[in-house]
């Protein structure tokens, strides 16, 4: 009897072997799960404060709804089978009322600069009651979806967590927040939007989910918020819209671009040329730019030299080469702008200058010399000038 006993004790002694090997199978669990939260993080707080305006302007009401649902999730545990169901549905819902908040009419309701929850400042009683509760009720409705999208990814983290050692686990799950945020911050570098964010994320979430109906409905969110935007362009730090608009009265031709970051108007790029202002005088923007645009070389005529600190879209570096300079270096922080200057942008003003002028690039690292030098030869090459940009 006493010798029964002792060899079923003894079958149920783990072998370290085998204890070892479930360890790290957990604290690869967990630090892929680590990878996708923090990951996801930053993809919420990025994509909804871009397109929705209140969220623009409170940043940390995202950002307190994932952590919220983190630290619940992970109180929680290994998420529950009806979670697991719910969860890319409720990404779904997330995402594709974050791509088309423009048409469900979501991304104009905001706080004044009062602080005054109604934009009816003038209205009546009514206005502002129902202003406040739509701003209140986005507000909430977004924060419980972000909770519960985050609390099963919490629940990723919060499962394995538990199989491994407290200061082992603390360091796995450490790196793979680290490794997450630096994984968005690359696709964020590389000017990728949200639809290969939403990608790489829910390639992250594959090996834990492992079932059909969530990759099914991950790759329909995929195509929900895949579809195509033209004009619009992702920078590594904002959402870009370069807007045409409509031709002067009597002309066919594009003269002036709105430029939109994050569904605000930033500035235009315009026709400033003496021979198209002279052929239509009363074009709008271009007659109301060309005054400031001229104004600094009214004070210096003929330049030999010129600084363009913030190049934006080009009216400044124009201005320079219509007023003679010889020599221009433009700094711009969105490398995008250099694309656009090469490749999208038609003839923006006249080609009365000298072909030896050249604007150049005052780089702030050696790789991006070389592709703006590219791009600028390409520029000057052209038959026709475009806006002239030089981008460092």
């Amino acid at each position: 009897m006493h010798h029964g006993m002792f060899t079923s004790m003894q079958s149920k002694i783990p072998d370290p072997v085998e204890r070892v090997e479930e360890q790290w199978s957990h604290a690869g669990k967990l630090f892929l799960a680590s990878i996708a939260a923090l990951y996801f993080e930053l993809l919420v707080i990025r994509y909804i404060g871009t397109e929705i305006r209140v969220f623009t302007n409170l940043k940390n009401i995202p950002l307190m709804a994932c952590f919220f649902g983190l630290g619940l999730g992970m109180i929680l545990g290994k998420p529950r089978r009806h979670f697991l169901l719910l969860f890319p549905l409720i990404g779904l819902i997330l995402f594709s009322a974050t791509r088309y908040a423009q048409w469900l009419h979501l991304a104009n309701v905001d706080l004044m600069w009062t602080y005054d929850l109604s934009q009816h400042v003038a209205g009546t009683l009514a206005l502002r009651v129902i202003s406040t509760f739509e701003f209140i009720g986005l507000v909430m409705g977004f924060c419980a979806l972000i909770v519960s999208f985050f609390v099963v990814l919490g629940g990723f983290v919060g499962g394995p967590l538990r199989y491994v050692p407290g200061l082992m686990g603390y360091g796995v799950n450490l790196a793979g927040s680290l490794a997450g945020a630096l994984l968005f911050s690359i696709a964020a570098f590389l000017n990728f939007g949200p639809v290969i964010w939403l990608l790489v994320g829910f390639a992250l979430l594959v090996p834990l989910v492992r079932g059909k109906w969530q990759l099914v409905l991950f790759l329909v969110t995929i195509a929900a918020v895949a579809k195509p935007e033209p004009n619009t362009f992702w920078s590594p730090y904002s959402r870009i819209d370069f807007v045409p608009l409509t031709p002067p009265s009597g002309s066919t031709k594009v003269a002036a671009y709105s430029l939109v970051t994050n569904h605000l108007w930033h500035q235009w790029a315009a026709d400033l040329s003496p021979d198209f202002l002279l052929r239509y005088p009363q074009a709008t923007p271009n007659a109301l730019i060309a005054p400031y645009a001229d104004l600094v070389y009214r004070l210096v005529p003929n330049p030999r030299n010129v600084l363009v600190l913030g190049s934006g879209t080009g009216n400044d570096v124009a201005g320079a080469l219509r007023h003679g300079a010889q020599h221009i270096d433009a700094v711009e922080s969105i490398h995008r702008f250099c694309g656009w200057a090469c490749d999208s942008i038609p003839r923006l003003y006249s080609r009365n200058t000298a072909p030896d002028r050249r604007s150049r690039i005052s780089p702030n690292d050696q790789a991006k010399i070389r592709s703006h030098r590219i791009c600028l030869s390409r520029l000057h090459q052209s038959a026709e000038w475009p806006f002239v940009r030089a981008v460092g």
